[in-house]
């Protein structure tokens, strides 16, 4: 069960994460975690609630560890595309999967991000969903079958200068993969379904 395993990374709003139940975030805002506790390298999982105010056609940074030459993982959005890159040597982003989205401003929605690098078939070792449904994934480069070790904090908000504008809730990431997908998705989704009012 995923809730026996000890995320890297729980973060709720009743712990007080942020006033108000989310963590606001504006245009030149982010937050960094810094430590060295890292996750492994083959396995992850990534579960947050976002509330979008704005957002355009370029890719804005909504979670990862990454910067420099330390990049691990780093998931971004824009007004119609979700990107989950995985690296492998540290320096690259060219690596990812494309989800369109369909989410709109002014509504919160559940994004949970799976990566197994030890599938054996490239185009299926990130799985995305969003709402409690997974959605198809696009493969560009090829997903590797190890994360690079990186030290870099994990940021959320923000990529290398471009920030994300909305909320961030209820962020869960874990160094594991589901044992049963369906129910755990649904299990992470419903933590926080009174937020998509």
């Amino acid at each position: 069960q995923l809730e026996s395993n000890s995320p890297l990374l729980w973060l709720r709003a009743d712990q007080g994460v942020s006033t108000g139940g989310a963590r606001q975030f504006y245009s030149a805002d982010k937050t960094s975690l810094n430590g060295s506790a890292n996750i492994g390298t083959t396995k992850l999982i990534m579960s947050m609630f976002v509330y979008i105010d704005s957002i355009g056609g370029s890719a804005v940074g909504l979670i990862g560890k990454f910067g420099g030459s330390q990049n691990r993982w780093l998931l971004q959005a824009t007004n119609s595309v979700l990107y989950m890159s995985i690296c492998s040597t540290g320096s690259d982003i060219s690596n990812y999967v494309a989800v369109t989205h369909g989410m709109s401003t002014g509504k919160w929605y559940h994004i949970v991000c799976e990566y197994d690098g030890t599938n054996a078939t490239a185009a299926n070792r990130v799985r995305c969903w969003i709402n409690n449904v997974e959605k198809t994934c696009t493969m560009s480069g090829t997903i590797p079958t190890s994360m690079f070790a990186g030290t870099e904090p994990l940021k959320i908000g923000v990529d290398t200068a471009s920030y994300f504008n909305g909320r961030v809730s209820r962020l869960f990431i874990a160094g594991t993969t589901f044992s049963d997908a369906t129910t755990d998705v649904a299990w992470l989704y419903n933590l926080g379904r009174g937020q998509l009012s």
